[in-house]
């Protein structure tokens, strides 16, 4: 498997979601330093997603820069945005499942309201991503797809405990997937 020094992203369309903010925009400011063909953001706020555009736009860089609305925790609005990034591009490269939420608390504080909106955020969202994306990279026979996750999703952390049980959750899904995928 290519790590991320070793992949050769010139020329690469990509799909970055949660790109409004935090990982999402400096992974976004690293692919740019990376020679990419185009980034496709993907986020929640539309104004924060704007904002990343035109300050991504302004490096100078040669990148085709698109911007997508959606919410990863609903399935069809990334089917949607990963058929209309794929139908532009006529292909997906790589698509980096970001996108994430991590308010904390303590369990016996949290509503469970509180684990539902993580767990649909956390690992509903790269489940609703890699459901989108995979069927694709499969057909083309090539692709990578990227899945951001935390310590949280290694280890348990005081005051997290429903961030962590969705990056564990996460973590137990890209592990099996990794072996259904590339099983003899």
């Amino acid at each position: 498997m290519a790590s991320a020094e070793t992949f050769e992203f010139r020329g690469a369309h990509t799909i970055v979601t949660g790109a409004a903010s935090g990982i999402g925009l400096e992974l976004c400011k690293r692919l740019l330093t990376r020679s990419v063909a185009s980034i496709s953001l993907v986020d929640i706020c539309e104004t924060g997603l704007q904002a990343a555009a035109n300050g991504l736009t302004a490096t100078g860089t040669k990148a085709i820069i698109r911007t997508y609305v959606a919410d990863i925790s609903k399935e069809q609005e990334v089917q949607l945005t990963i058929q209309a990034v794929h139908k532009e591009f006529g292909g997906l490269d790589v698509v980096f499942a970001n996108a994430g939420i991590g308010p904390g608390g303590r369990f016996m504080d949290m509503p469970c309201e509180h684990f539902d909106h993580l767990m649909n955020v956390n690992y509903m969202g790269v489940v609703h991503t890699l459901k989108a994306a995979l069927p694709i990279c499969l057909k083309q026979q090539s692709g990578k797809l990227v899945v951001t996750n935390s310590l949280g999703g290694y280890h348990g952390i005081l005051g997290a405990p429903a961030c962590c049980a969705s990056k564990f959750a996460t973590r137990g899904l890209v592990e099996s997937l990794r072996l259904e995928v590339y099983q003899p």
